[in-house]
């Protein structure tokens, strides 16, 4: 029995020393995106939006909070839930150190929003944000791209039908 119990705490022992302290951003994209993902279209999303979140986290890098930079490093799998934790990790900081505007009596006998006198919010938040909603597509350009396409795969007399939804178009050809 001794022996058996023995056995069990130094395979504990020897698999938590194995095991990582924690998980960190890959320093290969393509391959932890090969690797995560397995048809190709996911794959070069995935190699597209990770090295844009390792570039925005590079451009922000003198601006973060160096806490939040080693809590988020040792959380995160990919660049991508890094960034989402440093712009969570941002705004929570942000919200717990930014007061309210003060109100003053005005001294004509109404109120006027004062100045902000209290802490300012933390610049890390705007390198970090999502970008704001694309602007609308003309219909002139969405109708050449269109037809560019249907050029492209031998079908220029294919009737189409076009309804525009947010920014973009979207087209039913037959």
């Amino acid at each position: 029995m001794r022996t058996v119990v023995a056995w069990l705490v130094a395979t504990v022992a020897l698999l938590a020393l194995l095991a990582p302290a924690g998980a960190a951003p890959p320093t290969d994209v393509d391959a932890y995106c090969r690797a995560t993902y397995p048809h190709v279209p996911f794959q070069v999303r995935c190699v597209n939006v990770e090295s844009a979140a390792a570039a925005r986290i590079a451009r922000a890098g003198a601006a973060i909070d160096r806490t939040a930079f080693a809590g988020c490093l040792d959380a995160s799998p990919s660049w991508a839930a890094m960034e989402s934790c440093l712009v969570r990790s941002a705004s929570a900081e942000a919200s717990a150190i930014a007061p309210a505007p003060d109100v003053r009596p005005d001294p004509a006998g109404g109120s006027q929003p004062g100045q902000d006198h209290g802490a300012r919010i933390s610049p890390v938040a705007a390198p970090l944000q999502p970008t704001r909603p694309s602007l609308p597509i003309p219909e002139a350009d969405a109708e050449r791209h269109l037809r560019g396409i249907l050029e492209r795969l031998g079908t220029p007399s294919a009737r189409c039908i076009k309804k525009q939804y947010g920014p973009g178009w979207v087209s039913i050809c037959e």
